[in-house]
């Protein structure tokens, strides 16, 4: 296996606030209205998906753009608390507390989020919970919370280097509470989980994962299904009472993600319910499995966490 990495956290830390007042440095300036601008914007490439809500525009034709600031833009936003049960069948993860979300102090707060929707017509949950009743998902052994923890605007203004430092932190948590299945609520999730968990598995190789991937291409069919990546993940931590936590790709439940439509995205959480149903029957075989690393990686956040 290759050596593990050691992430640094300690540079986004901030301070936690009361006020969900922010402004970005990024607001355009305004333009004399005598004077018409031949200047032109460059537009940036990052993507404008709010992390758990969608951002209301009131001038449509000029799409705000978003792109990385720091944690000290958001010092006056306070955090959402997890809930959490040792044992859960399930834990939902969160890309990171939107401004709405941040405000209210419950996940996936923003009414555009489809996010309880989909658990309730997935069946998932008996009702359609609201965000104030996410304390009440450990009552059906679910258990919720974040990536990253600070609240931004937008998923852009975290960074990539930022989201897979937090990566050891969410494998401390489910070696703490042992879910069955790991929900990633957003493929972008998956993308920074994967990167550290390539790098941190006992019987990950390189050249075969490769290779498999040449042979098993399927045609992409254009629906939020497992040719788009949303599916169980060839990833498992296996606990020391040899029980294990698998991983599964759901599509983000923002009102701003466009490509798929709710239905669309309400089949993707069937799907995992479905993974879900067959892991608690012990039915799923996940011999093939690359084993992660996660006690070294879960130390490294504790280590990190005493400092």
């Amino acid at each position: 296996m290759s050596s593990s990495k050691t992430f640094d956290l300690s540079r986004f830390a901030y301070s936690k606030g009361n006020s969900s007042d922010y402004t970005s440095k990024y607001t355009p300036l305004r333009r004399s209205s005598t004077t018409p601008s031949t200047s032109t914007t460059p537009q940036l490439s990052r993507s404008n998906t709010d992390t758990d809500t969608g951002i209301d525009t009131p001038n449509k034709s000029k799409k705000r753009k978003y792109t990385y600031e720091p944690p000290e833009s958001f010092a006056q936003l306070t955090g959402v608390p997890d809930y959490m049960t040792e044992g859960c069948d399930l834990m939902l993860v969160g890309i990171n507390p939107g401004r709405t979300s941040a405000t209210l102090g419950h996940h996936f707060a923003h009414p555009s989020n489809s996010f309880y929707s989909c658990l309730y017509e997935s069946g998932l949950t008996p009702t359609k919970l609201r965000p104030q009743q996410d304390y009440t998902l450990p009552v059906l052994n679910y258990s919720i919370t974040n990536l990253n923890h600070r609240p931004t605007v937008t998923q852009s203004q975290l960074s990539k280097a930022e989201s897979r430092a937090m990566v050891p932190e969410l494998c401390w948590k489910v070696h703490k509470y042992k879910p069955k299945l790991v929900a990633l609520v957003g493929k972008s999730i998956w993308d920074d989980v994967h990167f550290v968990f390539k790098s941190n598995s006992f019987n990950y190789d390189y050249r075969l994962d490769n290779k498999d991937k040449k042979v098993n291409i399927v045609e992409k069919s254009g629906d939020c299904d497992h040719t788009a990546g949303f599916l169980l993940q060839n990833f498992k931590i296996v606990h020391d009472d040899n029980n294990e936590s698998l991983f599964f790709t759901l599509p983000s439940t923002s009102g701003l993600v466009a490509a798929y439509q709710k239905e669309a995205k309400v089949r993707a959480f069937k799907r995992c319910k479905q993974t879900l149903d067959r892991i608690k029957e012990s039915s799923l075989d996940t011999s093939t499995m690359h084993i992660v690393d996660s006690v070294t990686l879960a130390q490294t956040f504790a280590h990190l966490d005493q400092r």
